[in-house]
């Protein structure tokens, strides 16, 4: 998880010292994301989709990432806003669109 500026939601519970809460071991991948290694910004993460510039820098970071697959998972689970697994929110939500038009298509026929 990104430090920091970063406003966690309740999901991202980070430790046992955490002010959110107690660690969640189903949280534990968190901690080994590229988004929390120093000189990597938390507000790239959390940015407004117009600000191109951060989106790329955290979508690069992404790249990068070990724990990407179990990002992607928890990001669709979740429909948290900001960017997880390089991915913005608008992506992921039109991927979702496109998904729910193919099953009305095919239940349809």
């Amino acid at each position: 998880m990104p430090t920091g500026s970063f406003k966690p939601s309740p999901g991202h519970l980070v430790g046992p010292a955490s002010p959110f809460g107690p660690a969640r071991p189903e949280h534990d991948w968190m901690d080994r994301g590229a988004c929390t290694k120093p000189g990597v910004d938390p507000d790239w993460f959390v940015a407004d989709e117009t600000d191109t510039a951060a989106i790329a820098n955290a979508k690069a970071v992404c790249r990068a990432c070990d724990v990407r697959l179990r990002c992607r998972i928890w990001a669709y689970e979740t429909n948290e806003w900001g960017v997880y697994a390089g991915e913005t929110y608008s992506e992921r939500t039109a991927k979702l669109d496109r998904r729910h038009q193919m099953f009305r298509e095919e239940v349809a026929r």
